[in-house]
């Protein structure tokens, strides 16, 4: 990548991680009615979906542990509508923009223009085409990829006098290693 595009990358992902990281975010959440802990996170990710399942979330987020998804999203539309998390979630970004960079430059003539900018570039956008069809085929190669890995460990697992084979790796979310399965 070069250097535009990486201080591009950073800047965005910055931004990125305030939807679910701020604390703001998290206290608009749970002031729609949401209990803290994992289920403002997965039902903020997930409420464009509508009030689906965990099913659909599990495998929409895939890297999650569908058993965890599973404690949390049935309850949280109980609590709140899809609508009303969404909406939580724009105010609690809004709430951790402001404090980060202040009313005044929100507000500026530059930030106006990006805004007007983005939703122009996005406005032709759809969900529809080959690139959502590339996106299914992915997620499709990752669960098979998944699902092989679950078994190789479970004939591992199962196996006491075979030693599965593992190697160390780094999570990009934690410095500490994590086993992993080799298929």
């Amino acid at each position: 990548m070069a250097g535009d595009e990486k201080r591009f990358k950073s800047a965005f992902d910055s931004l990125h991680a305030l939807a679910y990281f701020a604390p703001e975010v998290d206290q608009a959440l749970t002031g729609v009615g949401l209990r803290p802990g994992r289920m403002p996170y997965f039902a903020g990710r997930s409420a464009a979906m509508g009030a689906v399942g965990p099913e659909v979330v599990a495998a929409t987020f895939y890297n999650f542990n569908p058993e965890v998804v599973a404690r949390v999203i049935p309850r949280a539309w109980t609590l709140a509508s899809p609508e009303q998390v969404l909406e939580a979630r724009l105010d609690g970004v809004d709430g951790a923009l402001t404090r980060l960079l202040g009313e005044g430059k929100l507000k500026s003539d530059q930030v106006v223009e990006a805004t007007e900018l983005a939703r122009e570039a996005t406005a032709g956008c759809t969900t529809e085409g080959p690139y959502s069809t590339l996106g299914r085929r992915t997620w499709i190669r990752r669960r098979r990829h998944n699902a092989k890995l679950q078994a190789s460990y479970k004939r591992g697992a199962a196996c006491s006098s075979r030693r599965r084979p593992t190697r160390q790796i780094r999570t990009p979310l934690t410095s500490r290693r994590v086993p992993h399965v080799q298929d």
